[in-house]
């Protein structure tokens, strides 16, 4: 009876451990892209202990896997704690796969036990967990300056065309939808469904809620800008739109929407001018800020000094020789030209 209990014993772990891996490859395979159940069953069967697949051991035949498996689960512990959500085949975040087998008996015939059935079971969370979704807000600076020439390497163009392209970029890297959806599916005011990283655009200066539709809708009319006054009032606004998800029609994609607004404003729709910087500065919109900060400065006469060290006023007559913590001729008022060492002063004429 101990060489049975010895043989059972050993194919359990051996089962144990085709089963492992099978759940193992399983899980993994739920979170590719366009993953299904069949899928996940197949790449299961792979790494099972059942003939000619990759875990099957000579000392144990005839391993199956048990009716009804694999079971795809929505297991609440890691939604909760570790934030994987259900977005696997079957609205599943993890699997359980069962494998069986009939092993014979030697000893125990003579008692009429001639097989024992042995069964594993194994569950495996979905691989990974995805990054938390981000909601992104994009602050676009469209003053003037913008207009300049940006000479770097990585653009050399105008510095708000520099800006507009890195937005893009970035549109490219985030996700719109669940990896595992071939497609996000259509949009309702911006967002897909189970959209994941959703982004909203502003713009600096404000401009008038009626034309901020300007930066996106094509029609070659721009937006007009407003004053700067604090609290903003209920006509101008700072953003162009509201979070959306529809930059990209799936996670796997690698070119950006041109049906979405956010991509049109950022010049990734061919034909459609993207935000754009005003070709002259608009005086009006900063005086009553310049007059605003002028008299503050004027009324806060003990403000602290910005800078927390001393500031140079005047020149320091050096300490006196006898001290010996100057040269002798220390009250010559051109104290800083005199102390120069001579190799230091042809290296500053060269």
């Amino acid at each position: 009876m101990v060489v049975d209990f010895g043989f059972i014993y050993l194919y359990q772990n051996q089962l144990n451990a085709s089963t492992q891996a099978a759940v193992l490859a399983g899980a993994w395979a739920m979170s590719q892209p366009g993953a299904t159940t069949t899928s996940v069953t197949s790449e299961v069967t792979t790494y099972g202990g059942t003939t000619s697949n990759d875990n099957a051991d000579a000392d144990i035949k005839g391993v199956s896997l048990v009716s009804g498996y694999p079971k795809f689960k929505c297991l609440a512990t890691l939604t909760s704690v570790y934030g994987l959500q259900c977005y696997g085949p079957s609205n599943s975040n993890a699997v359980a796969v069962a494998q069986q087998v009939k092993v014979p008996l030697f000893f125990f015939a003579m008692f009429g036990g001639y097989s024992a059935t042995l069964t594993s079971t194994a569950t495996a969370a979905m691989k990974g967990s995805p990054v938390s979704p981000y909601n992104v807000a994009i602050i676009v600076d469209s003053t003037h300056s913008m207009n300049d020439t940006d000479s770097d390497s990585n653009c050399s163009s105008t510095r708000i065309s520099c800006a507009l392209n890195g937005i893009q970029i970035l549109l490219k890297g985030l996700s719109p939808c669940l990896p595992t959806e071939a497609s996000c599916g259509g949009a309702t005011n911006g967002n897909v469904a189970n959209s994941v990283d959703r982004v909203t655009l502003l713009t600096f200066p404000p401009v008038t809620t009626a034309t901020a539709a300007d930066d996106y809708n094509c029609s070659g009319a721009t937006p007009s800008i407003v004053n700067y006054t604090y609290p903003l009032p209920a006509t101008s606004t700072y953003q162009v739109f509201g979070f959306s998800s529809d930059y990209r029609t799936s996670d796997s994609a690698t070119s950006l929407n041109s049906t979405s607004n956010i991509v049109a404003a950022v010049g990734g729709k061919t034909g459609c001018a993207p935000i754009q910087a005003p070709a002259r500065i608009v005086l009006g919109q900063m005086l009553g800020l310049q007059i605003l900060i002028g008299g503050r400065i004027a009324l806060d006469l003990l403000a602290p000094q910005f800078l927390h060290q001393p500031i140079l006023m005047r020149p320091v007559i050096p300490l006196h020789p006898p001290l010996g913590l100057r040269r002798v001729g220390g009250d010559d008022p051109d104290s800083f030209r005199t102390t120069n060492r001579p190799d230091s002063m042809a290296a500053a004429s060269k």
